[in-house]
């Protein structure tokens, strides 16, 4: 309030023309001390708060026992929870069980989620060392961070707090050590670690939290750690926290064999590592020579070291940990977005982690439209929208071992779903051996739209290649459901044929302004993943096989078509073939083609279509779609 107050005043004194040079400074000054205790409101994909850090518990009940008055004893809630009988608040945040709405199906296990590391080395891990380092933030995540790492399996992280820290009062039984003199971020990590190393003698594995990170903590993940670790021949170090940069689409665990750059949230090192590290002349020196005055780059630092001393650096896909917080503890106004986000985190796979998002999202804001194509963008967008309200519609798929991206898929087929007069689903599952097929029955259990079709083929499975023996396998499986829709849905309007493992999920939006276009008789996205590299990140277009341009039959190189990127507005673009993870047919389209190879079974299809008398196949390039998570 008072920094409220002081702002208002400055205005007009710092507009005035008869201020000295001195007053300019002072007001100034002032004006930066006053504006790091206010608020700050974030556009929402700058925003990352857990979402049960001030939302009630899906299973908490009323109040069912006070103590003689409310300061003596905790108010007693009933618990819905199918484990317990009433819980405290207190004893709900610790809870790791906590929903405001049951998943389609059963929560994957963490064996599931990241599949243990074959293979893996050293004597199990049995006692642990846990540090948290904690800095002055404008937005505190420290309580976010201490709750997740309780759930998690660990009790009583030790806390280093560099500089003034207010530690929520219920963790004030955690042991403490207190610099009132902030030292920085770099300094205060290595004495963190060096003094778990003294203290914690006998500890197999040393892990050291940023107090912006929360771990996954619907399951123990103490537990599992202790089961998979080491990750490779020998123990070394590993990263729970996977960047935006580093992301894999395929679960488990992978090595890093460059130098790790991105994030230093939550780093677990080996007994051995761990003293090698602090006891390394370089790593010692780094407060000397080091940039920013030696204060910070641990991650850099760490990872520089790992590469040049042989320790092998090992991290999760989808990630353990989840960077959350918004600024810096280093620089006051830096953002934590892009590449310092955990765009695959295995606590938002199933039900949302943060508040300002939900499993259906997509990212709009981020493909913005020209404004030379913004009128027509908007016009066809409105009338797509009325259209598709009148509109019946089956939307289709294939399904094989994809179960981590079914809950945001099921998601989001319902939401798109939602948009139209009326919708059906029907998926094709085959072979998987996760727990694909066991999903896809809950589903249709609960969603009297969809239908799961699925057989037991034992057909191999052939990686995302150009094979002629891969297509005719797709070509197969895609008929399943086109022959089931013809036989149930021959009376529905239009057909969307989509990805199942399309990790960033599809606009809608841009299927709203395909429906806004007359004359088409096949629409297909401009599929996009995501390239990291030296120089940055940037979108690249995805699915070169599929795509044909008019006069040319033949399939254009992955590198031509990757080098094209369309923009959102763009006029629908002729093509003999296309898909990008979506396509939309028309129903009297869709029926008279059938797929087929050895070419790319897409691509026969609509090579059936046009002798069929339905050429009018096009590109949308406002039809985005992600192969990649966001």
């Amino acid at each position: 309030m008072i920094a409220s107050l002081l702002l208002s005043l400055l205005d007009p004194i710092d507009g005035s023309r008869e201020s000295s040079r001195l007053e300019v400074d002072e007001i100034a000054q002032i004006r930066r001390k006053a504006s790091t205790v206010l608020d700050v409101e974030r556009p929402p994909d700058q925003f990352l708060r857990p979402l049960r850090s001030d939302r009630t518990c899906g299973f908490l009940g009323p109040v069912q026992v006070r103590g003689v008055n409310d300061s003596q004893c905790e108010p007693q809630f009933d618990c819905l929870h199918p484990s317990h009988n009433t819980t405290t608040k207190e004893g709900c945040r610790q809870c790791r069980d906590w929903s405001m709405t049951p998943g389609i199906s059963r929560t994957m296990t963490l064996e599931e989620l990241v599949p243990p590391p074959v293979p893996r080395s050293g004597p199990r891990v049995r006692s642990w060392s846990v540090g948290v380092v904690t800095a002055p933030r404008r937005e505190a995540t420290l309580e976010w961070c201490l709750d997740s790492i309780v759930r998690a399996g660990w009790e009583r992280p030790h806390l280093f707090i560099d500089g003034l820290v207010r530690l929520p009062s219920r963790y004030g039984h955690l042991p403490v050590t207190w610099r009132e003199r902030a030292i920085g971020a770099w300094p205060n990590t290595y004495l963190a670690l060096l003094e778990m190393i003294q203290r914690d003698t006998a500890a197999d594995a040393f892990l050291l939290f940023q107090d912006d990170a929360c771990a996954y903590d619907r399951a123990n993940l103490r537990e599992y750690l202790e089961e998979i670790l080491w990750p490779g021949d020998r123990p070394g170090i590993v990263s729970l926290f996977c960047p935006q940069a580093y992301n894999k689409t395929s679960p488990g665990w992978h090595m890093r064999s460059q130098p790790w750059v991105w994030g230093a949230q939550a780093f677990l090192f080996s007994s051995d590592a761990a003293r090698d590290l602090v006891m390394s002349p370089e790593i010692f020196s780094h407060r000397w020579n080091g940039r920013y005055g030696g204060r910070a780059q641990v991650d850099v630092l760490i990872g520089q070291w790992a590469v040049r001393h042989d320790w092998p650096l090992w991290y999760p896909n989808p990630s353990l940990v989840q960077h959350v917080g918004n600024t810096s503890s280093i620089w006051e106004d830096a953002r934590i977005a892009g590449w310092r986000r955990a765009d695959w985190f295995a606590g938002d796979l199933e039900s949302p982690f943060s508040q300002e998002t939900s499993l259906s999202d997509f990212p709009e804001q981020q493909f913005p439209c020209r404004d030379e194509f913004r009128e027509s963008y908007l016009r066809h967008l409105q009338i797509g929208r009325e259209r598709m309200s009148q509109t019946r519609v089956v939307i289709c798929g294939l399904c094989r071992d994809v179960r981590h991206f079914l809950p945001k898929f099921a998601a989001r087929v319902e939401r798109l779903g939602s948009l139209f007069l009326d919708y059906r689903v029907v998926l094709f599952e085959n072979d998987s051996v996760d727990a694909t097929l066991e999903f896809l029955l809950d589903w249709q259990a609960e969603n009297g739209r969809v239908t799961v079709l699925s057989e037991r083929m034992n057909k191999a499975r052939y990686p995302q290649m150009r094979s002629s023996e891969r297509s005719m396998q797709m070509a197969e499986y895609r008929n399943r459901y086109r022959d089931f829709v013809i036989q149930h849905h021959p009376d529905f309007d239009a057909v969307v044929v989509v990805d199942t493992d399309l990790a960033g999920g599809w606009s809608y939006d841009g299927l709203a302004n395909t429906f806004g276009h007359d004359d088409w008789d096949f629409v297909g996205s401009s599929g996009l993943r995501r390239i990291h590299d030296e120089r940055g990140s940037d979108w690249s277009q995805f699915d070169a096989w599929a795509f044909r341009a008019l006069g040319h039959p033949q399939p254009h190189s992955p590198t031509e078509i990757g080098c094209t990127l369309f923009e959102r507005g763009e006029p629908l673009i002729p093509v003999l073939s296309c898909f990008g993870g979506m396509g939309v047919y028309r129903m009297q389209a869709f029926t008279s083609g059938r797929y087929g190879g050895p070419d790319m079974e897409h691509a026969v299809f609509h090579e059936q279509l046009h002798a069929n008398g339905f050429p009018r196949l096009y590109l949308n390039p406002s039809q985005i779609t992600l192969y990649t998570p966001e």
